[in-house]
């Protein structure tokens, strides 16, 4: 059976792998790529993908960056969506 993926965030991976990057400038990035994307462009302003977009850009620490992330992954999967690690 093919994956049949609704949607595709184009290099999400290079953002996430960069291992020279500010964690907050990773942040940053990672918000405009979702913003950016068609996925969040379908969704409305209090989604619970825009409420995780909106909680990834407020993040001050790590911590409050990964807790938002996990909810970010745990969306793409229920809503078939490939977070690009190419």
């Amino acid at each position: 059976m093919l994956n049949q993926w609704r949607y595709t965030v184009k290099d999400w991976g290079k953002i996430v792998k960069d291992e020279d990057t500010d964690v907050l400038v990773k942040r940053d990035q990672l918000v405009q790529l979702l913003r950016q994307s068609k996925w969040f462009k379908d969704q409305q302003e209090m989604s619970a993908l825009g409420k995780a977009v909106a909680d990834l850009s407020d993040g001050q620490a790590e911590a409050d960056c990964g807790d938002a992330l996990d909810r970010i992954y745990d969306l793409a999967d229920e809503q078939r969506v490939w977070l690009d690690f190419d």
